[in-house]
């Protein structure tokens, strides 16, 4: 009897454990799978994005960088192919650490703005893309590098020889008066423009494209393994690139319908200001510091003035510019080239990040393409400028960056009237304020050559007996602190 109560409450205690150890299980996985994933991460309006949520979004964020770099591999691979492999190894070996990994904040700010997009679009506007036009944008971006091959052409039937036909005598060549006339050479082939399919063609593409885009996607993940015997797996999934690649283009679909109604091709004007400007210069050079008076450096300029007349009198007589900057211009900078400066647009800003004088530029907007300014007096010297093109973009090129513009300015608005959270809440870093300094350093004229001044503090007494000796520093910048 006595045993069968012992055994009796050696199998409830065994029960129990069993019972506690699936329960624990029971909550953990439940922990896991069920409670983490449901938690929030963002949300917009009435979306929320979950952990869950979040992690799939990681995926095809990823994917949809993948995708950008084996496209600029692809275009550009024999220059930085090594940068760009380096980043497809890179991205693919986060993949499978996105559950561990901290939340990245540009992949759910990409979130926010694509909902925002979506959402704003179908209220305002009543907006919404077909699945055909998604397939457009992303033909048009990706189809001319990752279409498939063409067909191999089918055998067609054999034709039957016919006679040939009796070979025709060929005139005889009559001398032409004056010499033989040049022919003028064949003219260069230009291929065409590759058309954007139509919605329903461009949704047969799409699979093909994709899938060639992965096949490569693998293939470079084979290529990157250092063991060849152990290949690197690949992470993603080739749905992850068809639902990363549908969510990029839903959102730059519906942008382009957005963009359309917030500025109308029929009220834009497009501008007549060239965007970029290119002049040759022939400089006759001054010389003066920045000590001189504004006497010295007319009486400087004087002096050129002959020198600089007689090279604008040989350019007016019909010397070539160019030539001409070669033998006699003083900017051994430009002169090797013809005297061509790094073109600039109407602020002056240069393409190397440069400012050209301001008398250059308005002297430049002033002339019409080939023609040669009069003597622009600078602190340099004087300058004969010839502008050699005056670049204006194309109305459709405007249009499309004063579209972008609108929207960016229309998303921003949208995201500060929107009711956008962040789980946890996002706070910003507090700024720590600047540390006050012991005095006000003098400042100098502008291109002046400054002058060290020593600047002596009391000195500090360490002791009742001891003081300590004021050393002074100087600071070659205009000014000096001493330290004690």
């Amino acid at each position: 009897m006595r045993e069968q109560r012992r055994q009796r409450l050696v199998a409830i205690v065994v029960g129990a454990a069993i019972g506690l150890a699936l329960l624990a299980v029971l909550i953990g996985v439940s922990y896991d799978r069920l409670w983490i994933p449901s938690r929030p991460v963002a949300q917009v309006g009435s979306t929320t994005l979950t952990r869950g949520d979040y992690w799939r979004e990681r995926r095809n964020d990823i994917a949809r960088n993948m995708s950008q770099n084996l496209q600029l591999l692809s275009l550009f691979g024999a220059q930085f192919g090594n940068q760009f492999e380096g980043q497809l190894a890179a991205l693919d070996a986060e993949v499978p650490n996105i559950r561990s990994a901290g939340v990245d904040d540009t992949t759910v700010s990409g979130w926010i703005d694509r909902q925002l997009v979506i959402q704003n679009a179908a209220s305002e506007f009543n907006l919404s893309v077909s699945d055909g036009e998604i397939a457009q944008q992303l033909i048009g971006d990706l189809g001319r590098v990752f279409a498939p091959p063409p067909p191999a052409p089918t055998s067609t039937t054999t034709l039957t020889p016919t006679a040939e036909p009796a070979t025709a005598t060929a005139p005889a060549a009559t001398a032409t008066p004056g010499g033989p006339t040049e022919t003028a050479p064949p003219p260069t082939p230009t291929s065409p423009p590759t058309a954007t399919p139509l919605p329903d063609a461009a949704l047969a593409q799409q699979d093909a494209v994709i899938g060639r885009l992965y096949d490569t996607y693998q293939q470079e993940m084979l290529r990157l393994s250092p063991d060849p015997t152990q290949p690197l797996k690949a992470n993603l999934t080739l749905d992850d690139f068809k639902t990363a690649l549908h969510d990029q283009y839903l959102r730059q679909a519906l942008a382009s319908k957005v963009e359309a109604q917030l500025l109308p091709e029929a009220s834009f004007t497009p501008s007549t200001e060239p965007n970029s400007i290119e002049v040759r210069q022939i400089l006759i050079s001054t010389t003066t510091t920045i000590s001189d008076t504004q006497a010295q450096r007319d009486a400087a300029l004087a002096a050129r003035r002959p020198a600089a007349e007689a090279i604008l009198a040989e350019l007016r007589g019909g010397a070539d510019f160019a030539e001409l900057a070669k033998q006699k211009s003083e900017d051994f900078a430009t002169r090797d080239a013809g005297g061509t400066l790094p073109t600039f647009d109407i602020t002056g800003k240069t393409s190397d990040g440069h400012q050209m004088d301001p008398a250059i530029v308005k002297a430049a907007l002033a002339l019409s393409e080939s023609a040669i300014s009069e003597l622009i007096p600078t602190p340099f010297g004087w300058h004969i400028i010839q502008l050699v093109h005056r670049n204006v973009e194309t109305k459709q090129v405007q249009l499309q960056a004063a579209r972008s513009k609108k929207f960016d300015e229309w998303l921003a608005q949208k995201r500060t009237a929107a009711t956008i959270a962040r789980f946890p809440a996002v706070t910003p870093t507090p700024t720590t304020p600047p540390t006050p300094t012991g005095g006000i350093l003098p400042t100098v004229q502008l291109y002046a050559t400054p002058t060290a001044t020593a600047v002596v503090t009391a000195t500090a007494t360490l002791e009742p007996t001891t003081t300590a000796p004021a050393t002074a520093t100087v600071v070659p910048t205009a000014a000096a602190t001493a330290t004690p």
